[in-house]
């Protein structure tokens, strides 16, 4: 009716029509319109029609207050989630931390740690306060004492760190890194660790080892002032420690799930146990060598450049090379050599360019029996096995493994394999139908 230019007059009064009447057209002129109902609002003022109620475009308050519960609660929630996800964070952040400080008291060796946890107070009550009677050894990080730990009273060694020394807890945690997850017959056996604080608040760390009650080879061969403590070894119990500590030295470079290098190879981290059977310790200068090629050569890895002992150390560990399992044989030759003829490598007696390796290497095959070490030779003749040729031609044998193994050059030495192939070969000769046969594979070394 708006758009009807030609309407003249518009009567709507009482017709029942609801809403807003409109302002245009017919409806601007009020004489034209006679409009009366309830139902009707708006139009022009003339009109006399009452106004129509403005919309609310607003959501009802209830609506509103809902709505802001239910932001309230996603606020709280998220603030939840985002709160434990911090502590959880926080929670294996600091796990991680002490899994690197500390050595677990259940691993791999599940039937190795006699006593999982070792307070402070018992390794105390158990070394009788650290007693100068109770030291068994000294070293560049701590000391080592002997004890015993009630019911069983069973005897162990408790290496204690000398914390103010530079590079201990480096060495501490080492080791325990290196011992995690290894587990054999020629091996060391950690029974338990320690890292808690002395009665002074201090911090305090130890390694509990298996006491072993022949001592170290280095007091065997070379007595503290010609004092003997220990019989001489003869040259069958050289030969099984020599089986020995290559055996644990194949397990650590080609048995393990990851490559262990010792780095620190010598006598007096060789010990006895009751039956003098060898036992490889002091791991604090150890490397692990994760997914790389065990044979790789040692100028590769300049970044695990390692420290030694003076006369065992691979040359080119001096001209700053890598840790590799290279090193570890060139370290087991001069061993071997030492164990046969019974020269330390950094006696007097080696100057001017002379080394045990050289002195040796020149002086077979002719002067093998000047080489060996009298003492074994004179247990060997008051045994009755001297056998002439056959157990000189031995002897030759092993001093020219010591030779090979520390030549100068990696790509001139043997791996552990070959040197326990060789040793056994030479066993074999020398002891004729004692050796069991199971014993010449040197797969047999390895505890199951």
């Amino acid at each position: 009716m708006v758009k009807l230019q030609s309407l003249l007059n518009l009567n709507l009064s009482f017709s029942n029509l609801e809403g807003t009447v409109p302002i245009d057209g017919v409806f601007k002129n009020a004489s034209a319109v006679e409009i009366k109902g309830k139902n009707l609002c708006g139009g022009i003022s003339q009109l006399h029609l009452y106004p129509c109620p403005v919309k609310n475009t607003r959501k009802p308050r209830k609506q509103n207050a809902s709505l802001k519960v239910i932001l309230a609660i996603v606020a709280a929630f998220s603030f939840l989630i985002l709160l434990f996800s911090t502590f959880t964070f926080m929670y294996l952040k600091k796990k991680k931390k002490n899994s690197r400080t500390e050595f677990p008291a259940t691993s791999s060796m599940e039937d190795i740690p006699l006593h999982p946890k070792i307070t402070y107070k018992e390794l105390h009550n158990a070394t009788r306060g650290f007693s100068s009677e109770n030291l068994i050894g000294t070293g560049n990080f701590g000391r080592v004492y002997r004890g015993a730990l009630p019911p069983s009273e069973v005897d162990m060694a408790v290496k204690v760190l000398n914390l103010n020394q530079r590079g201990a807890s480096k060495s501490f945690l080492a080791e325990c890194q290196a011992l995690r997850n290894i587990r054999h017959r020629n091996l060391i056996k950690v029974l338990s660790v320690c890292s808690s604080s002395d009665f002074q608040g201090n911090d305090f760390k130890a390694l509990i080892y298996q006491f072993m009650p022949n001592g170290s080879l280095d007091k065997r061969l070379h007595p503290q002032g010609g004092h003997f403590t220990y019989a001489s070894l003869d040259i069958v119990q050289r030969i099984s420690i020599a089986v020995d500590v290559a055996s644990a030295l194949h397990y650590l470079h080609y048995q393990c799930t990851t490559t262990v290098i010792h780095c620190d190879l010598k006598p007096s981290n060789i010990l006895l146990d009751d039956d003098l059977t060898a036992h490889v310790s002091d791991f604090r200068l150890a490397r692990l060598l994760v997914k790389i090629n065990r044979e790789t050569n040692v100028n590769q890895f300049s970044s695990l450049v390692v420290k030694g002992t003076m006369g065992y150390i691979a040359p080119v560990y001096g001209m700053g090379a890598a840790a590799s399992t290279w090193g570890d044989v060139y370290s087991y030759g001069i061993l071997l050599l030492e164990l046969f003829t019974g020269n330390s490598p950094v006696d007097e007696t080696f100057q001017d360019g002379l080394n045990l390796h050289n002195f040796v290497k020149h002086s077979l095959p002719d002067r093998v029996l000047e080489l060996i070490d009298q003492s074994a030779l004179e247990e060997a003749a008051y045994q009755g096995n001297f056998k002439a040729d056959p157990w000189i031609e031995c002897l030759i044998s092993l001093l020219q493994i010591g030779v090979t193994c520390s030549a100068e050059y990696p790509q001139d030495r043997m791996n552990t394999k070959q040197v326990l192939d060789r040793l056994h070969s030479v066993r074999g000769r020398f002891l004729g139908p004692q050796i069991h046969p199971e014993e010449q594979l040197y797969t047999a070394s390895i505890d199951e």
